[in-house]
């Protein structure tokens, strides 16, 4: 039997040091490890079968800000995670081996897509330098394992992002960051314009950050100094 936490599996939220070790010597290597560093829509695993459209909402945002490049398969969108077979992480409606006609305009409708999302996080990493870097991603402390927060820096660009690992429920945390790796001293505070809900904060070394899934899983900050 898996192991079982809050009657959700383990296997279906994924742990912050899971992403950090690998991302981590990633950066280091650059460039010869960029190209479609993350393509999501290949398999399905249990986390995005079982977790919702806020899973998606999760994999798209890590997709989108950790890596300079990313790509999704047709259906992704939509939140296909109908499984080929029960226990397989193939999904039913992969377009692998035939075409898969999708009613795009009805899903519009009725706002059963990811669409709106997916495109502004395209918006943001065509505005945010930071986010087309890969060597500058720094990983920071949070006293949650399923909060992860990282930076990303270009000359004085600075954009931060703290993200929920859980699709499931309401998590919360301290950011502590690194503030000398933001270019700044850790006394210092400063302005964090969320490019996702358009609302602002005063941030410092320590930031506490509340994530309600369904609500909104990431802040994507554009750091704004004095």
């Amino acid at each position: 039997m898996r192991e079982q936490e809050g009657g959700v599996e383990r296997g279906c939220i994924l742990r912050r040091h899971a992403l950090e070790q690998p991302f981590h010597a990633v950066a280091l290597l650059g460039g010869h490890l960029r190209e479609r560093l993350l393509e999501l829509g290949t398999i399905g695993p249990r986390r995005l079968q079982r977790g919702g459209p806020a899973a998606f909402a999760i994999r798209a945002t890590l997709a989108a800000t950790l890596s300079p490049t990313w790509g999704v398969y047709s259906g992704f969108e939509l939140f296909e995670s109908t499984p080929l077979r029960a226990g397989t992480e193939e999904y039913l409606d992969s377009e692998k081996f035939e075409r898969r006609p999708r009613d795009w305009a009805r899903a519009a409708a009725s706002g059963h897509t990811l669409i709106p999302y997916i495109t502004l996080l395209n918006a943001l990493r065509r505005e945010l330098a930071p986010l087309q870097d890969l060597r500058s991603l720094r990983f920071h402390h949070t006293e949650s394992d399923q909060v992860i927060a990282y930076s990303k820096r270009v000359g004085d660009e600075v954009t931060l992002v703290a993200c929920t690992l859980d699709p499931y429920f309401t998590q919360e945390t301290t950011v502590w960051w690194d503030m000398p790796a933001l270019g700044m001293d850790w006394h210092d505070r400063f302005a964090a314009h969320d490019r996702i809900s358009d609302e602002s904060w005063t941030w410092g070394n320590a930031t506490y950050v509340r994530f309600v899934p369904e609500n909104a899983v990431a802040h994507i900050a554009e750091v704004r100094r004095p």
